[in-house]
């Protein structure tokens, strides 16, 4: 009998014994991950073969109106739009806005977003909104918990013709070949895909700069379905420029919005397009395969979207009534850009290209919301930097 007790006893210390020894292997492991993706830094090496895992998705139910945002600015998609929606918004209602420690534009773009890029506040509040340039990263995610995950697609041909115009005298595969059709026509000659990054990154304005901006592994030609999961389970609402009005109203209903909070002018726009012929077109979707994949499979969820939006005819009625309403009461009556008009367009010289920016009634001056929608990006990024920081008084820089 005794022995049975004995035997009974070595049994269960065994049993003990073991399952300590797998918890302990299990924390070593644990520890073992988080140090190398400590020591990783997420840095383009390991990412350019590795999509990184994000926090894992919610989709609470839209009760009251969001304040926590993260917008993933891309380029050249009428991102600086949606950026003067979100900031505008957090300007309205006195919230804390994330802006770069630098003091500049961007959140040193285009190395990977860490918390430390972020300016602390005087008062060390948490930020519930973050819309500056940057690239995306967990650490990101990680950083605004809670927030409402967003960013916003363009169709290929014209993304990339809107790229080429506007970084000509600036990235440099696209300066070296002179124009739009000598590039497409042979990408690989002017690409350098062993150092991207270029001049401050201005190679990546040439390929796949969307996947770029996403902190997805933009060079991968072999990798879309992972890279595709990876983004489904990262963001709640991804906008489609060539709809953006459609855009606007998922955008009210994902947020528990006023129509106020979302109507807009068209900034950051050139006042001249050049048409392209179906070959380059074909030819852009081709160099650029990851970023097409993106967003015929965006594009696909968002009309998905709409399909399953109760009323959603009657509230594109209802938002182009109030996009009517507020250009006649904030803008003067002949607010569209003429050819050469200097009133209505201003020439950035280091990138060579005009864009359109819009004058205000006498009316519309008086209204902080006319004054806020007419603001340039750098405009509003110094009235920002001025409220939350008294006593701040210049850019790092004058470029976005």
């Amino acid at each position: 009998m005794i022995g049975k007790v004995y035997q009974r006893i070595i049994l269960l210390g065994a049993l003990v014994f073991l399952s300590f020894i797998g918890v302990y292997t299990f924390d070593a492991s644990l520890k073992t991950t988080a140090h190398k993706l400590h020591k990783r830094d997420y840095r383009e090496e390991i990412s350019i073969n590795t999509p990184f895992i994000v926090p894992k998705l919610h989709q609470p139910a839209c009760l009251k109106p969001v304040d926590d945002i993260v917008f993933v600015k891309t380029h050249k998609t009428g991102s600086s739009t949606l950026q003067n929606i979100f900031r505008r918004y957090g300007l309205k209602n006195n919230l804390e806005i994330a802006m770069p420690v630098n003091d500049g534009n961007r959140f040193e773009y285009p190395y990977f977003f860490k918390s430390t890029f972020m300016k602390q506040n005087q008062f060390n509040l948490k930020p519930k909104i973050i819309a500056n340039h940057l690239r995306a990263s967990p650490e990101l995610y990680e950083t605004f918990p809670n927030a409402k995950r967003i960013t916003i697609l363009r169709d290929i041909p014209s993304l990339y013709e809107s790229s080429f115009s506007y970084f000509r005298g600036f990235s440099r595969p696209y300066r070296n070949a002179k124009s739009l059709e000598i590039f497409f026509a042979s990408p690989k000659r002017f690409f350098n895909s062993a150092e991207p990054y270029g001049n401050k990154g201005n190679d990546i304005f040439a390929r796949n700069h969307m996947a770029f901006d996403l902190g997805m592994p933009w060079l991968s030609e072999n990798n879309e379905e992972n890279i595709l999961k990876a983004l489904e389970q990262t963001f709640h609402l991804v906008l489609i420029t060539d709809y953006f009005p459609e855009s606007m109203v998922l955008l009210k209903n994902e947020l528990c919005w006023e129509w106020d909070d979302v109507v807009f002018f068209v900034t950051n726009q050139r006042s001249e397009k050049a048409p392209l012929s179906q070959e380059i077109e074909l030819q852009m979707k081709k160099w650029n395969s990851l970023d097409n994949a993106i967003f015929n499979h965006f594009n696909a969820t968002f009309w998905r979207k709409i399909e399953n939006c109760e009323n959603f005819e009657e509230d594109l009625k209802v938002l182009n009534i109030k996009l009517e309403e507020v250009k006649k009461t904030c803008l003067k009556e002949n607010f569209k850009c003429a050819e050469n008009d200097p009133d209505c367009s201003k020439t950035e010289d280091y990138f060579d290209v005009k864009i359109k920016k819009f004058e205000l009634s006498e009316g519309g001056k008086k209204l902080e919301l006319c004054r806020l929608m007419v603001m340039t990006e750098l405009e509003m990024t110094g009235k920002i930097y001025q409220k939350q920081w008294p006593g701040w008084y210049e850019l790092y820089d004058g470029r976005v």
